[in-house]
């Protein structure tokens, strides 16, 4: 399949970063359950505290609903604004 010169311009779209911010409360017992759930490892134990990297978070939420304190939240608040080019070089 053939793209059209239209179709193979470059494009440009607006991407939005949001950021996000994960606390564990006072309420965490230290049952470990978010700590097995976590698929990309982003929760973590040092010195005796459950801590996250939150650039390991993909916000899958599993930690969230595991918990059963419900001591784990995910925060999100706006994000900055990129504009992106993008070439279709197919």
């Amino acid at each position: 399949m053939e793209l059209s010169e239209e179709d193979q311009a470059t494009r440009v779209f607006l991407r939005i970063f949001p950021k996000k911010r994960v606390r564990i409360s006072t309420k965490c017992t230290n049952c470990l359950k978010c700590l097995e759930v976590c698929p990309t490892g982003a929760i973590y134990l040092k010195n005796g505290k459950l801590l996250v990297e939150v650039k390991k978070c993909v916000a899958c939420y599993a930690c969230v609903i595991t918990c059963p304190e419900k001591a784990i939240t995910i925060e999100w608040f706006d994000g900055r604004l990129e504009e992106v080019e993008v070439e279709d070089n197919i």
